[in-house]
C-alpha cells in the first residue's frame, strides 16, 4: 500500500491510499503511465491515453509535474494526477 496525493482536473487535492495496479488505474481513469521525479523521491502517475481520450487539462497537476520533472515546456498534463 502506498500513500498518494490525487490532483483532479478541477483542482481538488486529496490524500489517498493506493494498493496495486488496479487501484492506480482507477484513480487515473485508465492505463497508467509513470514518471519519476528528477530527485527520485516521487513517482507521478498519469492516464497513459489521457490526451487521446480528450481528458481535461489539469492546471494544478501540470504546474506540479513540470516542477518535479523535465518535460518539454509545451507538454500539457491532462486528467487526474497521482503522486506517490
Amino acid at each position: 500500500m502506498a500513500n498518494a496525493i490525487l490532483i483532479t482536473p478541477t483542482g481538488d487535492v486529496t490524500e489517498e491510499q493506493v494498493n496495486g495496479l488496479e487501484d492506480f488505474q482507477q484513480h487515473v481513469g485508465g492505463y497508467v503511465e509513470a514518471l519519476s521525479s528528477d530527485d527520485g523521491d516521487h513517482t507521478i502517475w498519469l492516464n497513459e491515453e489521457g490526451k487521446i481520450a480528450g481528458l481535461p487539462v489539469n492546471s494544478k497537476g501540470h504546474r506540479i509535474v513540470h516542477e518535479l520533472t523535465i518535460l518539454a515546456p509545451d507538454d500539457v498534463i491532462v486528467g487526474p494526477v497521482l503522486i506517490t
